[in-house]
């Protein structure tokens, strides 16, 4: 920068004005603060007392700047690192405008409106919600920022195990982040937010037992195929599908399962008016995929699946509860013929869903993202991705629109369908006790 006549007679008045005042500086150097600061270096500027509304330090370096009763409101600090700032205080940063790439001071991060509690990890940005019935325990749910970009959504030809309707691989890019549950949703949360239909008598107490002599009863019967539909009937009329305690395998920190993906949409419907601006739907299938691979362009996002036997899969084990670790080897119904659902025992402690966050959550921070429960997308069936929305929004209009599409594998899949790019699909009412849902909060949601 040259030295010119009008440059040295600002630094001129600089010198004179003898002021630590920085928008007063700012405003007599005639610097335009919607642009001078973007990717600026503020190491050890002070701030303190200032209102900065309109100033833009998108990606600008705040080591060690004194931000003590400085008023962001209204500025903009997109990508800015404010790790280090000295004297931060989170109601200096209200009405500030940030994003998912802004870094914020040790764990702490502006809490939004409709959460209780949010921080930033290793895992990146959380946030956090709580419920409760009266008189009873709040269940607290954590969802995970999931940052803006893009992927190829869909299976490569040669990836070992692939369904033919895992491509074409299309490619979505999501403008803005999204929110998603960190899991399933719990059977804790689930009866929660239910409470209104909460069971009585003789209906609680054997709904509690989440594998009753009545369920039993219908498992039983339901291999006389006649009598499939019947029993299904009174098995919801003895137990409550729509109560608290839906769930086959009862236990309140294992995946809600036995829901449909009504069921699902009820449950959102009523914790959406309990916590208004929550504003949860279930996720768009592109919106899963894009979460559930966390950067990943592989079979899994522990890296590529190498599949050993039909239930073996070591990259599974350490991820996901699948047919080779909680099933004894058989195989759920994914959608993909028309083989119903197998009856087995269970009666060896291990077949069934398992507390969710057991196993290593993904590089977002998302557990059981695979295996568990199969979870419930938003969008209606299509056979291929061909004409998939490229912002990654739900689809409609299928070629089976009576079909919503499911995700993720469950606890009895085999190894091949415990993939982020594989895919089923169910009727809305379906149920099963390997269905299940987490939801999501975003732009798209």
């Amino acid at each position: 920068m040259s030295l010119t006549p009008k440059l040295w007679a600002r630094v001129e008045v600089l010198l004179a004005a003898g002021t630590n005042d920085f928008v007063a500086l700012v405003e007599i150097a005639e610097l335009d603060k919607t642009k001078a600061f973007r990717h600026g270096d503020l190491r050890k500027c002070q701030l303190q007392g200032q209102t900065l509304d309109g100033f833009d330090f998108s990606g600008a370096k705040f080591e060690g700047a004194n931000v003590a009763r400085a008023i962001f409101r209204g500025a903009t600090l997109k990508g800015a690192d404010l790790s280090k700032v000295v004297n931060f205080d989170d109601a200096d940063f209200e009405g500030a405008v940030t994003d998912e790439h802004t870094i914020w001071p040790d764990d702490r991060w502006p809490c939004p409106e409709w959460a209780d509690a949010a921080g930033r990890d290793s895992f990146g940005l959380w946030a956090s919600f709580s419920v409760g019935a009266k008189g009873a325990p709040a269940v607290t749910q954590r969802m995970r920022r999931i940052p803006a970009g893009e992927f190829l959504m869909g299976s490569p030809d040669d990836e070992a195990g692939r369904y033919d309707d895992e491509g074409p691989r299309q490619r979505i890019a999501f403008a803005e982040g999204f929110w998603m549950f960190d899991t399933p949703c719990t059977q804790a949360l689930w009866a929660a937010v239910m409470r209104g239909s909460r069971p009585s008598g003789l209906t609680a107490a054997i709904s509690r037992q989440g594998y009753t002599v009545f369920a039993g009863m219908r498992r039983f019967f339901q291999t006389l195929n006649p009598m499939r539909k019947r029993v299904n009937v009174l098995h919801r009329q003895i137990v409550g599908w729509d109560g608290m305690y839906p769930s086959r395998f009862g236990s309140l920190n294992r995946p809600v399962e036995t829901v449909s993906w009504k069921d699902a949409r009820t449950f959102i419907e009523r914790l959406n008016q309990q916590k208004p601006g929550l504003n949860l739907t279930l996720p768009s299938e592109a919106q899963w995929e894009y979460a559930c691979r966390a950067g990943s362009p592989e079979a899994t996002y522990a890296g590529p699946m190498e599949i050993l036997g039909r239930n073996n899969a070591p990259v599974l084990e350490e991820i996901a509860w699948y047919g080779g670790n909680s099933a004894e080897g058989f195989e759920l119904d994914n959608g993909h013929d028309n083989e119903s659902f197998p009856e087995k025992s269970h009666e060896d402690g291990k077949a069934g869903t398992h507390p969710v966050g057991r196993k290593r959550p993904n590089q977002w921070g998302l557990h059981d993202m695979l295996g568990n429960v199969w979870e419930w997308c938003a969008d209606e069936w299509h056979d291929t991705h061909v004409g998939a929305a490229s912002d990654g929004a739900a689809r409609d209009g299928g070629d089976n629109a009576a079909l919503r599409v499911i995700r993720g594998g469950a606890w009895g899949e085999t190894a091949r369908g415990v993939r982020a790019a594989c895919r089923g699909g169910g009727v809305p009412s379906r149920r099963g006790d390997y269905l299940g849902f987490r939801c999501a909060r975003g732009p798209l949601a």
